[in-house]
This record gives structure tokens, sequence and C-alpha cells, in this order.
């Protein structure tokens, strides 16, 4: 049986990470398809992703190829003989949509014929992209009868019978929608939309787009549309446990980055969070972040918080689509990425509390062309030309592409600390910041309509500015943090004090939230600006009104020009710095920071409240300060470093522990903590080992990175540094000879080994004494 438990995943009882890579068998000549699996095998994954076009195997209507008979590359049942055979897991993405750069995103040219399929805009025209409206019951139909002979070929496949362990329904669902700023409602569904709210009953479509619309109204569509991605994941989901498929796992992905960062990601769950939180479906991000830079390190933490926030609390969370690529997705030698970025993300997936990752993609492959050209474009399968995946860990052409290697040593480091990594998780928090979901409410917006253009420009610029910066200086500071999702009225807040960031909209409910929070004993550190008005522009001052303060005037840098800010407080010794915002404000509180020129006030401090109404420098200090005020304190508390490092402490029932450190710099450091002198490289991380208990050792500290941990062995990985590893062995042990180690200490069966540099990882082995 295949399940979770605890947001583990297990299978068969034994709790697993799974780490898959993903192949297009669609893409690869067949007789090189073994070989591709023992590539992927030799990199440490235990299971094979794929999706499985639908636009490929429906040679003509209803009529399907799924053991290659009509083309060599339509062969699934080959792919699943191959895995079968190399005891890997398989993941199946079968759609319907697939996207993969596939004509018509992976869909059939005659569904695009089905009346009422093609949704509309808000211009009544048809919507730009390749969508459908998904819960079109002709459309549903066609699916189910794709899904049924899909399950006919392959039913032999599904755990535990075969190796097929889960299921990914859909992809991306919901996107083509955002990026396009579509409407996409069908006739059908505007019909549905005006049965549900009678108010609109008897208002003409364009009337409905032009006169009536206001913030009401979009507030009503965005929310019609969440209910109709749950519905449509529903249904595919039924359609599956009707067919038998029962016992396995079931996902649904959420797309969301942008450019190299996540500030965008949140819309994601905002479309999706309705189709996983009250059922056994199980959310993955896609997460398209290249280099692992100081600007963009705490995108990974940040958006694993606020999805892990909307997550019942039992329940895993994955990557299904994980960025492996080199970063060249034009073939053009325009980007190529540091491989320690690969092995950055790979432990700070698992680090935050991933369970499953799926390499996407692994492998590249090539382009076969159609028998007969399509309605778009030439007659290849796929849009890219012939090579496909070229930025891939392993080329078109099959061969180890120069960042293999550390996607490899990251990967079999993770499969190494298994046991330890599935039983730990990040548990000491030092405050709350929160995911406040009605603020990614922006991925359809009728942007004619004033009101509504003002309501989204002002969440857009404020929801993640200043707030997300000051999460990254917090990380920088190494204050650990949990999320809330403050939108959900069963979610309370945890901790003493919760950071979040505004704008001049909040809904009264939240509002009355916060509100509650400090009348309790809360603290909060607000950025960016007080909300005056609800979420559908109706004055509403709750929350200022408690506080009694008074918002003034927003100022930006392209008015005020030269605008910039000095510190005012003697206690923090900042000099005057240019902005691009700062918001005044009138209070009682303590002032911190004010606008050069005006004297406007623009940041305060009390007991209970903070606020940082302007873009705020590189200079920690000032986070830090703020943080001291309310009373927040470090969980590594001894911690000293030169700087530019990110530390994530996991920790288990046990007590043991494991220190991930992350530098985000290109100059090699020396950290010190809990009586250690750590030393880590440029770009470089660790993963440290502390309290680690075994049957005959118990490590207590390392100073570089340990895995492995048998009962009488560890591994120590490579490691041009010296390293320290201090243990304790039990009295009928003792360790065996290594020319990598010296003992530099001995003393009641307590030692200190002296690592020195070795190229490749090595085994301390223990031997049992004679008694």
């Amino acid at each position: 049986m295949v399940n979770y438990e605890k947001r583990n995943f297990k299978i068969n009882g034994k709790e697993v990470l799974i780490i898959a890579g993903e192949i297009h068998y669609f893409r690869i000549e067949p007789l090189f398809l073994e070989s591709r699996f023992d590539l992927l095998i030799e990199a440490g994954a235990n299971t094979v992703s794929t999706y499985v076009p639908w636009v490929v195997h429906e040679t003509s209507i209803h009529n399907y190829d799924f053991n290659g008979k009509s083309n060599k590359y339509f062969n699934l049942i080959n792919f699943l003989e191959i895995a079968k055979k190399k005891n890997l897991f398989v993941f199946l993405r079968p759609g319907p949509f697939v996207m993969a750069e596939l004509k018509n995103e992976g869909i059939p040219d005659y569904i695009y014929d089905i009346e009422d399929i093609i949704p509309l805009n808000f211009d009544l025209k048809t919507t730009p992209t390749r969508t459908i409206d998904y819960i079109n019951p002709l459309f549903l139909n066609e699916v189910e009868i794709y899904f049924h002979n899909l399950y006919l070929n392959i039913k032999d496949y599904f755990y535990p019978n075969g190796p097929v362990i889960g299921i990914q329904l859909d992809n991306e669902v919901g996107m083509l929608s955002w990026v396009a700023n579509s409407l996409d409602m069908s006739c059908s569904n505007w019909e549905k939309f005006k049965g549900i709210y009678k108010e609109y009953q008897g208002i003409k479509f364009d009337d409905l787009l032009v006169s009536c619309y206001d913030l009401s109204l979009e507030s009503k569509l965005l929310d019609f549309k969440k209910n109709l991605y749950q519905e449509y994941i529903n249904k595919l989901l039924d359609i599956w446990t009707r067919l038998g498929v029962k016992d396995i796992l079931y996902f649904v992905n959420i797309h969301g980055t942008e450019q190299g960062y996540a500030f965008s990601f949140p819309i994601g769950i905002n479309q999706l969070r309705r189709t996983y939180e009250n059922n056994k479906i199980i959310p993955g991000n896609d997460l398209y972040l290249s280099d692992v830079t100081l600007d963009n390190f705490s995108h990974f933490y940040i958006v694993n918080k606020f999805l892990l926030a909307t997550v019942p609390k039992d329940k895993p969370i994955s990557t299904l689509e994980f960025n492996a690529s080199n970063g060249d997705f034009g073939d053009s030698l325009s980007n190529r990425i540091d491989p320690s970025s690969l092995e950055f993300k790979i432990y700070l997936s698992f680090a935050l509390g991933e369970r499953m990752v799926n390499y996407y993609s692994f492998a590249g492959g090539y382009n076969y062309r159609l028998d007969k050209i399509t309605n778009i474009g030439n007659d290849r399968i796929s849009f890219t030309g012939e090579r496909h995946g070229f930025s891939a860990p392993l080329t078109p052409e099959g061969l180890k592409n120069y960042h293999y290697s550390s996607l490899k040593k990251a990967t079999h480091i993770i499969n190494n600390l298994e046991n330890k990594i599935i039983s730990m998780y990040e548990t000491k928090f030092d405050f709350t910041a929160a995911f406040i979901d009605e603020y990614f409410d922006t991925w359809n917006a009728n942007n004619k309509i004033s009101e509504v253009k003002n309501y989204i420009d002002d969440l857009k610029f404020g929801r993640n500015n200043l707030f997300w910066n000051a999460l990254r200086h917090s990380l920088l500071l190494h204050y650990s943090f949990d999320s809330v999702f403050l939108s959900d009225d069963n979610d309370p807040i945890t901790g003493k004090v919760l950071l979040v960031g505004l704008t001049k909209y909040l809904s009264r409910k939240v509002q009355e939230k916060l509100v509650s929070f400090l009348d309790k004993g809360g603290k909060l550190l607000v950025f960016n600006e007080f909300p005056v008005f609800d979420d559908l522009g109706n004055k509403c001052t709750i929350l200022i009104d408690y506080l009694k303060i008074n918002p003034s005037l927003s100022h930006f840098d392209y008015i005020d020009k030269d605008l910039s800010v000095y510190c005012s407080n003697k206690d923090l010794d900042i000099k005057e710095f240019r902005s691009y915002f700062a918001n005044s404000i009138n209070s009682n509180y303590e002032e911190i920071f004010k606008i050069y020129g005006s004297n406007e006030c623009c940041s305060f401090i009390g007991d209970n409240i903070g606020f940082i109404g302007t873009n705020i420098i590189g200079d920690l200090r000032i986070m830090k300060f703020f943080l001291d005020k309310l009373n927040v304190s470090r969980s590594l508390k001894d911690f000293k470093d030169e700087g530019n490092l990110l530390t994530i402490l996991n920790e288990n029932e046990a007590n043991e522990k494991l220190l991930y450190l992350f530098n985000l710099d290109y100059l090699d450091k020396t950290i010190s903590y809990d009586g250690l002198e750590i030393k880590i490289k440029k770009h470089d991380s660790l993963i440290l080992p502390f309290d680690i208990k075994e049957k005959n050792y118990t490590i207590f500290s390392a100073t570089l990175t340990l895995s492995s941990f048998e009962e009488d062995a560890f591994l120590v990985e490579e490691n041009s540094n010296i390293g320290y590893i201090n243990l304790s062995l039990k009295d009928n042990s003792e360790i065996k000879y290594n020319k990598y180690i010296k003992i530099e200490r001995y003393e009641d069966f307590n030692y200190t080994l002296k690592i020195l540099p070795h190229d490749r990882a090595i085994k301390i082995q223990l031997k049992t004494l004679k008694s």
C-alpha cells in the first residue's frame, strides 16, 4: 500500500523519500531508453516520472496506441516494463493537459471543436491561449474515454502489482488563465455563475463586464473559478477511482515562479488551494529558480512555508517540477548555473520538509514528426524544434551534462541521510510570517475598470516588496520562522510575534483576526502600509483604530524626486539612504525612520507593534533592531559568522539534529557555533550532525558533512578542508585505522577525530573488541 502519515510517504508501511527524474519515453529512441534509466539510478533516484500525452497516444478519434504499434515513440508499455525490471517506482502525469511544449498543451485537435469548449475573455472574444472549459461535460466525457483506454493498457502496472505509485491530476490548472489575464468563462459557466449569484440574473454579458463590473463582481468571479478548479480536479480523481485506481498517491501541481523568482508563486496556491486542502490529494511545487543567490535564496524558504500553512498537518509536500536544468533553456549559452546551486536546491527542498522531488527534466530527447500537419504550426509534436531538453542533466543524445555529477552527489547524500531526514523537521520558530491569500487574487482582472486596476496594482506592489525583503534579512540573521494562513478562520496565529506585509486593502475578517491577536498579548511587525479599506474597497479601519494610528501619504521616488529616509533613533546608527517608497504615518509610538525634508514618520516601534513603511537597505542591523525591540530571540543564539549564510536546524523527537549551512557568498568563510570552528567554502553547503545516536556510538558534533549512519559505521562526505568529529563509543568498540583519520583526543571513550582532506566519501568503521 502507498499512503502518507505525519507528513511522510509510506510504501508498504516504510517511510520513504521519493526522488524521481522526468524521462519522456515519447522523445527517446526505445533502444536507448534503458540506458537513460541506468543513469537515473546511478544518480540516486528511486522513481521515474513521465507525462502520458493524450495528443501522442490518440492516433485518431478514439483509437489509441500505447505499445508502439503505429509509432515506436508511443510505447508506454515498454517504459513501464523497463521501470519494473529496474525496480524503479513510476510517477505518471497523464493530463489531460500536460503542456511539456507539446501541440495544444497535449490536447487532441478535435477537442477544440466541442460546442462551448472555448472560453471567453473580458472582451467577450475567445481566450487567446489553448485552454478550454475544464468542466464542459462533453470534454470530461472524452477525458474519461481516454483515461479508460489508458487504464486498460496499464492496469497491471499499478502498485502493488506494478511500479506505478502516483498520478498527477492534470497539469498547471489555471496557469493559462493567469499568464494571459484571461477571464476563461464559457457561456454555460456564465449561466452557472448567475444561478449562484442571483443579483446578476437578467443582466447581459456585455453589461456585466462593463457597467456592472466592480470589486464585488471581481471577487465573486475569482471565487467561482477556484470552485471550478476544485470541481474539475475532483472529477478527474473520480474517474480514476471508478476505474479502480485507489491505493496510490494523487497529486496536484502548483505553478507560479517567474524569471528566477517566486514572488508570484502564491498565485498558484491561491488558485488551487481548494483542490488539496480537504482530501487526500498532495500539493507539489513547480519551482523554477535558477542559480541560488543572495537575492533569491529566501524564496525557497518562503514558498514552502506558505504552502505548508495551507496543508493539513499530516499531509506531505513535494516539488513535482524541480528545476534540474543548467539554465540554458534556449540552447543559446545565455545562462549557465553554478552546479553548487543545484546542490543547494536539493538540500533546501528536504530541509524545508518536502518528501518528494521530481527532477524536471532529467533527460532530454527528440520531438518526432506527426503524420499530418495540425492546425497549429508545423508537423513536429513540439514547438521547440527537433532537440528537446538540451539543458537537462542528460542531453538529448544521452550524454552527461556538466551538472549531472552535482545532482548525483547531492542525491546520494540525501539517500544516505534518509532515515534521519524523514524523522526531522524545523521546529524552533522565532516568529510567524503571515500568508494573506486574498492578496494574490490578482490572476484575472478586468483592468479596463479603474477601481479594479487600482486595487490590483496596490496588491501587487504591497504584498511582497518590503515584506519578502524583511524575511530575507531575518533568515540572514538566523531567525527561522513558521507561517500562518491568515485568511483561514480555523488556523490560529501561532507564536508571540507575527510579521505581516499589508496594503491599504484588507478584509474585515483578517483585520479582526489581527486585532484579536493583539488583544491576547500578541505582537505585530507590519511592513509597507496599514489598511484603510476592506477587500471590496469599502472603508474599513478596524486595525488602525485599535492601534490609534493615522496613515497619511504614500511617497514614491518617481514623484518625490530624490526621496530619502533618515534614522531618528540614537540607538540605531543608520545613515540617510535613498528610498523608492515611504508611507508616512501619524502615531504616538517611538519614531525610528523619517522622510528627509518633510520629517514625516515612516517607521515606528512600540511594546506590541512595529512598523516599517519604507524599503530598507542591506544593513542587517535594521531588522535586528526591530526584532530585538519585540523580544524575538534566535534559535541559534551562539551562532557567529561572517555574513551571507542561511542556516536551517532540523530536529527529531530523540533530540538528534541536522544543521544545514548554505554559504551564499563567493568567499570562503569561518563560522563559530557550539564551541566549533567550521570552515565552509564559497557558495558551498554543509549538513552537520549533532547528537546523532546509533547503537555503538554517539556523534556529538562535526564540522563537515556526515551521512549514512549505521550501527557500527558512518560516512564522511567529500571534503577539502580539515574537519573534526566529536563522538563517544560504547566500551566494546574502537575506531578502525584509516589514513584520513587522526585521533586528536581520547578520554573515557570520548574521541575528537581530526579528518584530513579527502576527495571522495570515506567510511569510518568501528570494530568490536573481544571481551
